[in-house]
């Protein structure tokens, strides 16, 4: 994104949702735990850069979304916050006496 279009740059900047779907919109058009995940990611990531602004005041939120690593925040989180349920498929145990 940097150093390229300064009208499609200017849009982006105006909408963080139009910025977040041309970073991640590949990423979070599937339907699976991580996309899901990933488009409920917006409104955390604004807060994170809003948060970042009074250090960083020319920083644009398309370079802000660059720098972030969805796919290894996804990976730290627990299975049950990703969406899985690893006991879902598995047989009932049956205990012996």
């Amino acid at each position: 994104m940097q150093g390229g279009n300064s009208i499609i740059d200017e849009f982006l900047g105006q909408d963080p949702q139009a910025a977040f779907n041309a970073i991640f919109g590949q990423q979070a058009s599937n339907l699976n735990p991580y996309s899901n995940w990933l488009r409920n990611q917006l409104t955390r990531y604004m807060g994170s850069y809003k948060g970042m602004l009074p250090d960083e005041p020319n920083l644009r939120f398309t370079s802000f979304l660059q720098r972030q690593n969805p796919m290894g925040e996804f990976g730290g989180l627990a299975p049950q916050e990703r969406g899985e349920r690893p006991g879902q498929f598995s047989p009932r145990v049956k205990w012996l006496r």
